[in-house]
């Protein structure tokens, strides 16, 4: 895994600045403003590199350097960089990687670069990076997502595809795969497209729910969902919502919004919603997840 990392510097621990327990870890998900919630998730192709920003961010008041670890899926090859214009490939010792001295309130700017093996089949990669002080206390973690993008087509007559903007659509005939919006700032909204589609023979509805993670922070987080221009969230947060019946190949088209309000937490980074479609029975069939972040400064 990491130890196919070739070195170009290797940074190790100074002696000239006392451990740190003052450090969190900053992520870069599919825009262009850092979050610092759960973690990231960006779509790809088998064999198609993706690249994921990351700031580890001094939070004390002196001088600080810090340890990073980094634990790669088993079907993908990840890279640890630094620089934007002559980038850098970073050596990991067998402790990790140790960042430069970092001064209070300054941030050191690196990329994890996630290439998946070519062939593999649709899936979800996690890379695993994980802050320590050097003295050896974990101090943070986030998970970079890599997900294999989903087929034009799934299997069944209640497939799910998720995503937010101009993303390739994740789920489909996969389960529990996630889509990542834009990180947004308090009193805006992050929107993704949930399309329910009959991929099999015969003609009939498909249901649509969504559940949420359980956390003190969802009141922080206001949830809609839309068909075309009418409100269904009432339905949707029952997992009541019915199509009407769609032919071979026919989908559905759902808004889902969720808004960070005014006023949320620093702590509340994230929220994690779960979308499932259901037989006209309302079982749920297949699920998809949205992952929304707040964004830091």
């Amino acid at each position: 895994m990491l130890g196919l990392l070739l070195a170009a510097a290797v940074v190790t621990p100074g002696s000239a600045t006392a451990a740190s327990q003052n450090g969190v870890l900053q992520e870069l998900g599919p825009s262009g403003s850092y979050s610092q919630g759960i973690g990231v998730a960006l779509p790809t192709t088998a064999g198609t590199q993706i690249s994921f920003g990351l700031k580890v961010k001094n939070t004390g008041t002196d001088i600080a350097q810090y340890n990073l670890r980094v634990v790669a899926p088993a079907n993908a090859t990840v890279i640890l960089a630094t620089g934007s214009i002559i980038e850098t490939t970073l050596a990991q010792g067998a402790d990790g990687y140790f960042t430069t001295v970092i001064k209070a309130g300054a941030v050191e700017t690196l990329s994890v670069k996630v290439k998946p093996n070519a062939g593999i089949p649709q899936q979800s990669l996690f890379t695993y990076v994980d802050l320590y002080s050097t003295d050896g206390n974990h101090l943070d973690r986030t998970v970079l997502d890599t997900e294999i993008k989903a087929p034009a087509a799934g299997t069944s007559a209640y497939d799910l595809f998720a995503h937010s903007g101009s993303q390739a659509p994740i789920g489909g005939p996969v389960d529990f795969q996630t889509s990542n919006a834009a990180a947004i700032k308090p009193a805006t909204a992050a929107s993704f497209t949930v399309r329910l589609k009959n991929d099999s023979a015969v003609a009939g509805p498909i249901g649509l729910g969504y559940q949420r993670s359980s956390s003190a922070c969802n009141q922080f987080y206001t949830v809609s969902v839309k068909a075309g221009s009418v409100d269904v969230t009432q339905q949707a947060t029952a997992g009541h919502y019915l199509t009407a019946s769609l032919k071979a190949a026919a989908y559905v088209d759902i808004t889902v919004k969720v808004t960070l309000v005014a006023g949320a937490p620093a702590g509340c980074g994230s929220s994690l919603i779960t979308v499932f479609s259901t037989d006209s029975g309302f079982v749920p069939q297949h699920s998809s997840q949205l992952l929304v972040n707040a964004a830091v400064a």
